[in-house]
């Protein structure tokens, strides 16, 4: 579709924060160039999960890998119809935040609504990691980041660690709400201002030195 790679935008491109619009077949988008383009991205930068706003598209798109079925696929103007009362709190990253994670609470299974590259309509459920991995992903669909949901701030992976891209990454990574206002970032923490459109997001999160959840 581009002929070079994707780049990943990263916090605090405004885009990120915005909430992205509906697609329609009279818009005429190449769905199928667009999951391409967006799987090389994510599998460069270790990934398991990618949503168009990270890419500069702010369209209700993303694709995810599940690891049980060993393939990708691209959701289309995805919702949650149905979720599941009991919750878990596991540590998840984000391409856009890199070399940081924070511990979230998601659902442990979902019913989504969704429609394919096709825009045939489709509900499904969803559980465990993958079911996390699609609470994440559309999350950025609605301006939602790892900043806003994790309970206890942002933290750097441990020091010499193996690198991941956590939800979009880590195995064992899982609502809450977004939270009123951000704190300060500690630690000398640099966030990228890498938004295609110039424009800045909300002030980071406090970021703290820890180890990476285990997967």
């Amino acid at each position: 579709m581009r002929g070079v790679p994707m780049e990943i935008l990263t916090y605090p491109a405004s885009v990120l924060s915005r909430p992205a619009r509906r697609i329609t077949r009279r818009e005429g988008l190449d769905l199928h160039a667009l999951y391409c383009d967006m799987a090389e991205a994510m599998e460069q930068n270790h990934g398991v999960g990618l949503a168009a706003p990270q890419v500069g598209l702010s369209v209700r798109f993303f694709i995810a890998h599940d690891s049980q079925a060993q393939q990708t696929r691209g959701f289309v103007n995805p919702q949650i119809a149905r979720a599941s009362r009991e919750m878990v709190v596991r540590g998840e990253g984000c391409l856009s935040f890199p070399e940081l994670y924070g511990d979230v609470e998601r659902a442990t299974w979902i019913v989504m609504r969704y429609q394919d590259l096709d825009l045939r309509h489709h509900e499904e459920r969803f559980d465990g990691h993958f079911a996390r991995v699609l609470q994440h992903e559309l999350d950025h669909l609605n301006g939602v980041l790892l900043i806003d949901r994790a309970v206890d701030g942002l933290h750097r992976w441990e020091e010499g660690a193996e690198d991941e891209a956590g939800a979009e990454a880590a195995e064992d990574v899982v609502p809450v709400g977004a939270s009123d206002s951000s704190p300060r970032i500690e630690g000398g923490a640099r966030p990228s201002l890498a938004a295609e459109d110039g424009g800045q997001g909300r002030p980071p999160s406090r970021i703290k030195e820890g180890a990476r959840p285990e997967r």
